[in-house]
C-alpha cells in the first residue's frame, strides 16, 4: 500500500469516526450556528467591510528593520522570534480570491501593512485600501512587529465601516457566505467558538504565547470586575466585529494596552485583541452572540495535510465544504519548501481564477499563479 492509499484510508476512517472532524460541530453542547439561529428569518441589511493584516517577511528592508530592534545577542537568531509570523506564503492572494468568490457583498477591503504593498495587488481597485501602521498606531509604539499591538488599533482605520470582519491572511472562505453568517439582523457579531477538548487542554497548560494570552485576558477581566471571566475559546477563524465594541473594549483594556503596545515582539505578558480580549469582553457584556460553525484548521506542516487538502477539494465539488478553513504556518523552520509547494498547489486548485484585485501584469513567483 503506497502513501496516497494509506492517507486516503486514514481520511476515510476519520470521516467515518468523526463526521465533522473539520470543526466542533460534533459536540452535543455546542451552541447553534447562524443558519440554525435565523431559520430563514431576518437578515442583516447593513454594509460590511473586511480587514486584513499582512506582512512580507522576505522583504530585505523590513527584515533589516526587524533585526535592528532585536537585542544584539539575538540578531543572529532572529528566527527564534517566529519566522512563521513574518513569512509570506502568498496566502493573501488566495484569501482575496476566496472573498471575491464567496462573499462578493463585502463593501471595502482594508489591508494593514508596515510600508509594504504586495507586488501583485491592484491598489487602484475601488474596493481595496492599503493602510500603513502609521495611520492607526501611536508613533511611540512604532515600528512594531507584534500582531497583538496591530490588532489593538484596527478599529482606528480611517473610513472603516461600523461592521467589519477581521481576517488573518491565512483565513479562507470555502463556500458561499452571507452577512447573516457573521452578524445578527440587529448588528451583533457572532463569536465562533471552539469546543474541542484538545484546545481547552492546550490552554490549561499555558505552554504557548497564545495560551498565555487567553489566561492573561481572563485574569485582567476578573481583576477589573468581570468575575468569573468567560471561559469560552474562540475558533481560529474570521472575527466579526463592530467599531463600537472595539472602541469600548480598548477603553476597558487601556491599562494593559499601554503596557504591551511598546513590545515590538510578542511576549507572554500580552493579550491577543481579536480572539481573546475583545471576544471575551463582548461575550461577558452580551455584545456578541456565541455560535458554532464547522471549519478546518490545518497546520500546513502536519504529516496528513494532503488528506485534508483532498477532502476539501472533494467537498468543494460536492458543494459541501464548510464556510471557512485556515492553513496555519506555525513553523520556525526555513526548510519548509516541500510543505509550501503542497500548500500553493492546493490553493491553486481550490481558487484557480485570479480575482479582480490582482494586477494583470503582476509579478509571479516561480511555480505560483
Amino acid at each position: 500500500m503506497n502513501l496516497d492509499q494509506r492517507l486516503r484510508r486514514w481520511r476515510n476512517w476519520l470521516i467515518k469516526k468523526y463526521p465533522l472532524f473539520h470543526g466542533c460541530g460534533a459536540c452535543g453542547h455546542r451552541p447553534e450556528n447562524p443558519s440554525e439561529r435565523t431559520g430563514g428569518g431576518l437578515k442583516p441589511q447593513f454594509s460590511i467591510d473586511v480587514v486584513y493584516t499582512w506582512v512580507d517577511g522576505n522583504d530585505e528592508k523590513l527584515a533589516a528593520k526587524r533585526a535592528a530592534y532585536l537585542p544584539p545577542a539575538e540578531r543572529r537568531l532572529a528566527n527564534r522570534h517566529g519566522l512563521s509570523l513574518f513569512r509570506d506564503n502568498q496566502e493573501l492572494r488566495y484569501s482575496l480570491r476566496s472573498l471575491e468568490c464567496y462573499a462578493p457583498w463585502v463593501r471595502r477591503i482594508f489591508i494593514v501593512t508596515d510600508d509594504q504593498i504586495p507586488d501583485w495587488l491592484d491598489t487602484g481597485h475601488p474596493k481595496i485600501r492599503v493602510v500603513d501602521h502609521r495611520e492607526i498606531i501611536p508613533a511611540a509604539c512604532l515600528p512594531t512587529f507584534n500582531s497583538r499591538v496591530i490588532e489593538a488599533y484596527l478599529h482606528r482605520i480611517p473610513g472603516l465601516n461600523e461592521h467589519y470582519i477581521y481576517f488573518n491572511d491565512d483565513f479562507f472562505l470555502a463556500s458561499q457566505c452571507t452577512p447573516g453568517d457573521f452578524f445578527t439582523a440587529n448588528g451583533l457579531p457572532y463569536i465562533f467558538l471552539d469546543w474541542r477538548k484538545s484546545r481547552r487542554k492546550g490552554y490549561e497548560k499555558a505552554d504557548s504565547p497564545h495560551a498565555y494570552s487567553y489566561h492573561n485576558t481572563r485574569t485582567y477581566l476578573e481583576e477589573h470586575g468581570i468575575c468569573p471571566a468567560p471561559e469560552c475559546i474562540s475558533a481560529h477563524m474570521p472575527f466579526a466585529q463592530t467599531k463600537q465594541n472595539a472602541l469600548e473594549a480598548s477603553v476597558f483594556y487601556e491599562e494593559a494596552v499601554k503596557i504591551f503596545a511598546r513590545n515590538r515582539f510578542r511576549t507572554n505578558e500580552e493579550m491577543t485583541f481579536s480572539s481573546h480580549a475583545l471576544c471575551l469582553w463582548a461575550y461577558a457584556e452580551k455584545r456578541a452572540v456565541p455560535c458554532d460553525v464547522p471549519y478546518y484548521y490545518i497546520n500546513f506542516r502536519r504529516f496528513d495535510r494532503q488528506t485534508y487538502y483532498s477532502t476539501l477539494l472533494e467537498e468543494q465539488k460536492r458543494c459541501s465544504a464548510p464556510l471557512f478553513f485556515c492553513l496555519n504556518d506555525v513553523s520556525s523552520d526555513e526548510s519548509a519548501q516541500g510543505e509550501m509547494c503542497d500548500l500553493i498547489g492546493f490553493l491553486k486548485k481550490f481558487f484557480p481564477s485570479p480575482s479582480s484585485f490582482e494586477r494583470k501584469n503582476g509579478k509571479m513567483d516561480c511555480g505560483r499563479q
